[in-house]
């Protein structure tokens, strides 16, 4: 017969895992859920109405959580007894173990404690922990291979991974200085129109602002919006720079990329 440790290790590798599994969904949907409540306390903060009645959500949710926290604690508890420190050679069962602990923290300790106390270390505390929620999306790797295999295939990727970013920030800045520089002159310029220079120096005013919109026009696929204002109504001598910029680096430098991830 098997012993009490081996029928617990039964247990989590049939129902408890596939349980386990469900509720790492259904944490997810409920903590989007909290997101779309706390989008409508800043609505009423900024004066803006609010779709839908979240009247009873400050009261539900906290509980829907505790109740995920309180099963992915006990599950934790039994890999440990199953699995002794056996389960701790899995680098994703580490960061599942450090997730569960930070969420049982914040809902068990940290947050009853900040409601009887008030203490504004312990708020700050809270507040902080509350932010690695994020982290509980994680779970999703350990619930599907397909994903596990993913994460091996960046981090064996790494060097790699490393070179091309510094490559794209590098010609990111480049494209970033000589905008902001060009375009100084036509914002400070009082002669034209106002409309335009002030969106023109919302997109290329300094260097925060114009290596951002660099940063958007290489990546998000929508770049004529960034370049065809500058060439239409500034001066259609910048066609040149877009035109070499999105051909060399939007085009050519990311597909040079993407061969060396598939050659690694």
């Amino acid at each position: 017969p098997k012993s009490m440790r081996g029928r617990v290790a039964s247990f989590l590798n049939s129902f408890m895992y596939a349980f386990v599994n469900v509720c790492v969904v259904a944490n997810t949907v409920v903590m989007f859920v909290e997101l779309q409540f706390l989008g409508s306390i800043s609505n009423a903060s900024l004066g803006i109405e609010s779709h839908g009645d979240w009247s009873k959500a400050s009261h539900s949710l906290p509980h829907i959580q505790n109740i995920f926290t309180a099963i992915f604690l006990f599950d934790l508890a039994l890999q440990l007894y199953a699995f002794r420190l056996q389960y701790f050679k899995s680098n994703f069962n580490i960061v599942d173990s450090v997730i569960v602990a930070l969420t049982t923290l914040e809902a068990f300790v940290l947050t009853p404690l900040t409601s009887k106390v008030g203490n504004v270390a312990v708020i700050r505390l809270l507040r902080l922990v509350r932010v690695t929620r994020a982290l509980k999306a994680a779970r999703f790797l350990k619930t599907f291979e397909g994903l596990r295999v993913l994460v091996a295939v960046m981090c064996f990727s790494f060097a790699s991974t490393i070179s091309s970013m510094v490559i794209l920030v590098v010609f990111q800045i480049m494209g970033s200085i000589f905008m902001c520089q060009s375009l100084h002159y036509f914002i400070i310029d009082p002669a034209n129109d106002l409309t335009l220079r002030i969106w023109v120096n919302r997109m290329y005013g300094d260097g925060v602002k114009s290596f951002w919109t660099i940063f958007e026009l290489t990546f998000s696929g929508c770049w004529p919006n960034y370049a065809r204002r500058i060439v239409e109504e500034v001066h259609p001598m910048y066609a040149m720079f877009y035109f070499f910029y999105v051909y060399i680096v939007v085009f050519v430098a990311t597909r040079i990329v993407a061969a060396l991830f598939v050659k690694e």
